[in-house]
Formats: structure tokens, sequence, C-alpha cells
């Protein structure tokens, strides 16, 4: 996060951190904000949204709590 914040505000990874620190408690919304980023722009909300911190194949197919027929189960 750290470095997708920084490469949004064009600010070095040392300023990032140390705004974090002097703000902690505060979230990554107001950091984004106190850096520069504007709430409700695009960047804000692919920030907030995650979009640019997983592929779409890394999403979904994982082993999850859903019902299965698979090992265990008798199947009529």
């Amino acid at each position: 996060m750290v470095l997708r914040l920084g490469e949004m505000s064009n600010r070095p990874t040392d300023y990032v951190v140390n705004q974090y620190r002097t703000g902690k408690g505060k979230g990554w919304g107001a950091l984004a904000k106190s850096l520069g980023i504007k709430p409700g722009s695009e960047e804000f909300h692919a920030l907030k949204n995650g979009h640019d911190l997983y592929d779409d194949k890394d999403m979904g197919g994982g082993k999850g709590k859903g019902k299965s027929k698979g090992k265990g189960q008798k199947q009529k």
C-alpha cells in the first residue's frame, strides 16, 4: 500500500511511511488525502477498491466454505 501511495502521489516511500506514522490510526483513506490524492477521484476509488492489488486470475476459484460433493460425502 505504501509503494502504491508513493507512486500515485509522486512521493518517495520514506515520506509516505513518515506520513503514515504521523497519522497512525486514521486509516489509508486519510493518508491518501494527506498525500494529495483527492477523495472521489479515479485513483482514490481504485486504491480503496484494491483494483491494482490483485489480478483477476487471483480472485475466486480458491478453497472456500461452499458446499462440496467431494471426499467424505455420500452422493445420492
